[in-house]
């Protein structure tokens, strides 16, 4: 999740009382806390802060006290970057908690400044810090990378180093090369991360994946596992031309879209031996991901319902039974009005449907449907009919946003795709099978996947800078997150961005193959 910079913490940091006070150390460990929430590696414990009044490493990791010591002077660097002072500080104190991280760091401490050249260190170890460090930071809702170089310029400027020979230190120019490479390197993993949740938004889980798999090479932070299990799971979901399990799932982001396929009818055979195997080495894959999660951090219930719905969909049930009895239903008595538990029931109920006991199933989806989030509520009802109507009986017919009844799609001039020679072509290659064409545009950006160099599909995003009136019901939303809803029209090859009413973006995108969704 990307939080929004606190303002307020930031209107402290600049105060000149807290140069010297009491008060940089709490600033400190709330910029660290916040990095360790997001990084979600909580098997690992969380370092603290000491403040010196030392001159020599910026910051230092010290394994074994589990601490991060930050100096006065850096901290004083980080105030002078005005309105970009947390930006500054949350790179710092990133590195060395990537540091505190890396489970292959049997070094008793590091140097932010002296890089590779003290105590030992190597320089991958240290790129590798310098760009988990920029994307923790971008993934926390700072931006690291956009001072990145200003933040060395002044750093060998203040510590007096400057273009001199120090033994122990890289020269400016060797660390401002490296920089350059981590802010490559960081600028790309971010692009594909935010392309990958496009790509999930419009249900191609095939393209979406092998962009988390490869920021998952640099970075496996918490949300990237957890993201790719998502992937795999609606991927596994999707296999195959019919309509298999009627009944949808809390975690499906574009449901319209899998229950709109022809049914068979047939319960559960509705997929061939070859596609079966597929959808159940997908599952696999997508319950590999979600055991990480679990191990990283215990408390991320996500990972709890995520593997609670595996084990049904791959007609584990009794193990399903046994999770919800020994560990989820304690839980759920507890936490009733969560979201995460109203979801694990959501899920329960469906195990209930499938061990026959229809009654207490419908019970629960009853409740469910009545709560206050809607996009649930609606799903459940959804459910409540299916089960009602018999599982390939009943046909939701005004799925999605584009069957509503008077909807146009919205024209907004010049969003059509247009390759013109006055754009910039670049390639990002992910392996040896895949590689992604890259156009920049004044308003927009175009990539074009290729698989085995064969085109699998082009996706636009284009910005809007004139905002449009898109007041739709939410519950017509194929994803509701907290800042943004998409509305997606499959058929027509186009998804609208919506941020509070208002039309905020168009991702129009076409498909080479015939297996999607």
């Amino acid at each position: 999740m990307v939080y929004i910079r606190n303002l307020s913490l930031y209107l402290i940091l600049m105060l000149p009382q807290f140069v010297f006070g009491s008060g940089q150390l709490d600033v400190a460990q709330y910029v660290l806390d916040r990095l360790y929430q997001v990084h979600g590696h909580f098997n690992t414990s969380r370092p603290k802060i000491e403040l010196v009044k030392n001159k020599k490493n910026v910051a230092v990791y010290i394994k074994s006290r589990n601490t991060i010591q930050l100096e006065l002077s850096a901290y004083k660097l980080c105030i002078a970057f005005g309105k970009d002072s947390l930006d500054a500080l949350s790179f710092i104190l990133a590195h060395e908690l990537v540091h505190a991280l890396q489970t292959a760091n049997d070094l008793p401490k590091t140097s932010f400044i002296a890089y590779d050249k003290t105590f030992k260190g190597s320089l991958e170890m240290e790129r590798d810090a310098d760009i988990q460090g920029v994307f923790i930071s971008y993934l926390a809702g700072y931006k690291s990378i956009k001072i990145l170089p200003d933040l060395i310029d002044r750093m060998y400027e203040v510590y007096g180093i400057n273009d001199k020979l120090i033994k122990a230190y890289p020269n400016k120019q060797e660390r401002k090369l490296s920089a350059q490479v981590v802010i490559q390197q960081v600028n790309d993993l971010i692009e594909l991360f935010e392309l990958a949740n496009r790509l999930t938004q419009i249900s191609a889980y095939q393209s979406a994946i092998p962009c988390l798999e490869y920021i998952s090479k640099f970075y496996q932070g918490k949300e990237i596992l957890n993201n790719l299990g998502v992937n795999y799971v609606l991927l596994g979901m999707n296999v195959g031309k019919l309509q298999g399990d009627a009944l949808l799932f809390p975690f499906e982001l574009d449901w319209n879209l899998r229950i709109k396929k022809p049914r068979t009818g047939r319960g559960d055979d509705f997929l061939s031996p070859i596609d079966l195997l597929i959808q159940q080495k997908y599952y696999l894959k997508a319950q590999e991901y979600f055991e990480i999660t679990k191990r990283l951090d215990p408390t991320y219930y996500w990972s709890d319902l995520n593997l609670f719905a595996i084990n049904i969909l791959r007609g584990k049930l009794d193990l399903a039974q046994g999770y919800y009895d020994s560990y989820l239903k304690a839980h759920c008595l507890v936490n009733q009005e969560s979201e995460i538990f109203q979801k694990i029931k959501f899920v329960y109920a469906i195990l209930l449907f499938k061990k026959g006991e229809i009654g207490e199933a419908k019970r629960i989806l009853k409740l469910i449907s009545n709560q206050n989030n809607p996009y649930l509520s609606h799903m459940a009802k959804y459910n409540l009919k299916v089960i009602t109507n018999g599982q390939f009986e009943y046909a939701y017919q005004n799925a999605g946003v584009c069957s509503t009844p008077g909807f146009e799609l919205v024209d907004i001039p010049d969003t059509e795709v247009k390759l013109t020679k006055t754009s910039t072509m670049e390639w990002i290659v992910i392996d040896t099978a895949i590689q992604i064409e890259r156009r920049i545009l004044s308003n927009s950006m175009i990539y074009t996947f290729f698989e085995n160099n064969e085109k699998s599909i082009t996706i636009q995003k284009i910005n809007i800078s004139n905002k449009y009136n898109f007041n739709i019901d939410p519950i017509l939303s194929s994803y509701l997150g907290k800042d943004e809803s998409v509305y997606h029209c499959a058929k027509d090859g186009i998804a609208y961005l919506v941020r509070d009413g208002l039309l905020n973006g168009i991702i129009r995108y076409y498909t080479y193959y015939d297996n999607m969704p």
